[in-house]
C-alpha cells in the first residue's frame, strides 16, 4: 500500500491541463483565472478625499486648537463626481469637500467635518492636520499595467468588484472540469424495497464536485456485470476530464471495476492506500480522445467515497487549474481522546473551534458507512502515522471542509 503523500503525489503528477475559455467578468463567480490580469487604469484615478470635510493647506491650520480655531473662507462645495475647481485655495481659504471628490489645487490635507464649526461662508477649524491627511493619492492602489490578479486566483465578490472598477468586461478562465460520477452495484436503487439500498454516493459526489468548481456528469447506478461497467466506463472516458467510480474496487466475487477498466486499456498507477477510511482506492488513467483521462476507483462505503474525493479529487482539480488549495492543513489540539486503527493514516471527522488556538473535538461514530457523524463535522483531522490513540491535549493536523 502507498502512504498518503506518495498516493497524492502520483495523482497530482498525472494532472492533465484544462482548456481555457473567455467569459463575461461580471458572471465569473467561483471561476479560476487562466492568466494574469493587468490593470487598464491607475486607481484611484485622481487624488480624492476619503472623508467629508474641508480641503485646505495643512500649514494654514498648524496652530489650530479648540480654544483658538482658525477661521477660513469657504470658496465652494466640491461633491463627488464633479471636476476639481480651477482656482487654488490660497492663504485663509478652503473648500468644503465630500468623500470621493477631487482634491482642489492649493490643498494638501482634508480636515474632517467633525473638527470644524461651520459658519456663514466660512469654517472654524479647531484641529491641526498632517500633510496628506484623508487624501487618497492617485494610483495608490494600482498603476496602469500592474498585475492585479494572478493566474489561478478564484473569482469572488472582491475580484468581481476589482474587474468592474477597471472596466474589464471579459476574462480568460479554465473550463470547469467535467467529472463523470459512476456508482456501481446491483444493490443500489432509487428506493429501499427491503434488499436494496438507495444510492447516496452519486448525489454526494456530485455535491462535492460542485463545491470544487467542477461540472459533475451523474450516471445512473451500473449493474455488477463486466459488460455494463465496461460500456459505462468507456462512455465516461469519452465524455469527461475525470472519471469517478464508486464501488467494485475490492476483491469480492462481483467486483468488476478493475477487470472492466483493464479491458479498456487502463494504466494502473496504484491500488490501495494506507489510510482509514478509504484503503481500497484505485487510481490510474484511461486512453480516450488522444488523452490520458484520470480515473478513480473509490470504495463503495459512503464516508470512504467522500473522504477519498476530498483528499485526492479536490487537489487534482486544483492542480488542473493552477489554483491554491482552498482548505490548507492547519494545527490544533485534541479536546477528547479516541482509539485509532494501527498501520494506517487515520482521518477523523471533527469539529474545530478557536479557543486561544484551534481546539479539535473528535466526533463519535467514524465507521465508513456512517454519514451522520460527517454531517455534524466542519473539519477533517489527520492523525500521525503510527499513532494508535489520541489523547486530550495532543496536537493534530486538520483542515476545514466545504
Amino acid at each position: 500500500m502507498l502512504n498518503f503523500e506518495d498516493a497524492l503525489k502520483a495523482i497530482l503528477d498525472s494532472a492533465p491541463e484544462l482548456a481555457v475559455e473567455k467569459v463575461p467578468a461580471l458572471y465569473a463567480e467561483s471561476r479560476i483565472l487562466a492568466q494574469d490580469v493587468k490593470a487598464r487604469e491607475g486607481f484611484p484615478p485622481f487624488d480624492n478625499s476619503s472623508r467629508d470635510g474641508f480641503a485646505l493647506s495643512a500649514n494654514a491650520v498648524k496652530n489650530a486648537t479648540r480654544q483658538h480655531p482658525v477661521k477660513l473662507t469657504v470658496l465652494d462645495v466640491i461633491k463627488a463626481g464633479s471636476p476639481a475647481p480651477q482656482r487654488a485655495a490660497g492663504p485663509g481659504e478652503c473648500y468644503k469637500i465630500m468623500t470621493g471628490a477631487p482634491i482642489p489645487p492649493g490643498a494638501d490635507a482634508v480636515v474632517m467635518r467633525e473638527y470644524a464649526d461651520e459658519l456663514e461662508g466660512a469654517a472654524a477649524i479647531w484641529r491641526p492636520a498632517e500633510t496628506g491627511e484623508n487624501i487618497r493619492r492617485q494610483n495608490a492602489d494600482t498603476n496602469p499595467g500592474d498585475i492585479i490578479l494572478k493566474r489561478g486566483a478564484k473569482v469572488r465578490s472582491f475580484e468581481t468588484a476589482l474587474l468592474a472598477g477597471q472596466g474589464i468586461e471579459e476574462i480568460s478562465v479554465f473550463k470547469k472540469p467535467r467529472v463523470a460520477v459512476i456508482p456501481t452495484g446491483d444493490e443500489l436503487a432509487a428506493a429501499n424495497d427491503g434488499w436494496h439500498i438507495r444510492d447516496s454516493n452519486g448525489p454526494g459526489l456530485c455535491a462535492a464536485l460542485e463545491s470544487m468548481g467542477a461540472a459533475p456528469l451523474r450516471f445512473a447506478p451500473v449493474a455488477d456485470t463486466l459488460k455494463a461497467q465496461k460500456e459505462a466506463f468507456a462512455f465516461a472516458a469519452d465524455s469527461a476530464d475525470i472519471v469517478l467510480i464508486s464501488g467494485g474496487v475490492s476483491v469480492g466475487d462481483f467486483d468488476f471495476t478493475g477487470a472492466a477498466l483493464n479491458e479498456l486499456g487502463f494504466k494502473r498507477i496504484f491500488w490501495k492506500v494506507a489510510l482509514k477510511p478509504g484503503k481500497p482506492l484505485l487510481f490510474g488513467t484511461l486512453p480516450a480522445r488522444g488523452k490520458n483521462i484520470p480515473v478513480f476507483g473509490l470504495p463503495g462505503n459512503p464516508l470512504s467515497t467522500l473522504v477519498g474525493a476530498e483528499l485526492f479529487v479536490r487537489p487534482l482539480i486544483e492542480r488542473m487549474c493552477a489554483a491554491q488549495p482552498a482548505f490548507p492543513w492547519l494545527e490544533g489540539k485534541v479536546s477528547n481522546g479516541c482509539e485509532l486503527e494501527p498501520g494506517r493514516r487515520n482521518f477523523l471527522f471533527c469539529r474545530a473551534a478557536w479557543k486561544d488556538g484551534f481546539e479539535i473535538e473528535i466526533l463519535r461514530g467514524q465507521d465508513s458507512n456512517m454519514l451522520s457523524s460527517a454531517c455534524k463535522a466542519n473539519a477533517l483531522a489527520m492523525a500521525q502515522d503510527g499513532a494508535t490513540a489520541l489523547s486530550s491535549g495532543d496536537k493534530i493536523t486538520f483542515r476545514f471542509l466545504a
